[in-house]
């Protein structure tokens, strides 16, 4: 009997919290760069020198470190202007009260 369209064999779905393939790969594949490639990874970064170093750490560096994008902030004079940062969504929140008089 033929599958009706829209309509899985399995009409139960896929267990809660099971992983498809794809996923279970990249899992592996991340466990591989991180654990047993790191090593030679680093050997390998720390040889080269000058710009080409820099250029690829940097590159790498944008898997670890999110990129921070500038703000211009606006105001009318003598208004005050609450500015929040958060430099990891995890850890508490830092408050800075900035007073734009005399800008």
């Amino acid at each position: 009997m033929p599958f009706e369209k829209g309509k899985s064999g399995n009409v139960d779905g896929r267990p809660k919290g099971s992983k498809n393939e794809r996923t279970v790969q990249w899992e592996k594949l991340a466990d591989a760069i991180t654990g047993e490639c790191a090593e030679r990874f680093k050997e390998e970064l720390f040889a080269l020198e000058g710009k080409e170093f820099v250029q690829y750490y940097i590159q790498v560096l944008n898997y670890f470190k999110p990129k921070y994008q500038s703000t211009e902030l606006k105001a009318e004079k003598d208004t005050s202007i609450k500015v929040v940062y958060e430099s990891n969504p995890v850890s508490t929140t830092s408050e800075t009260d900035t007073d734009t008089e005399g800008s």
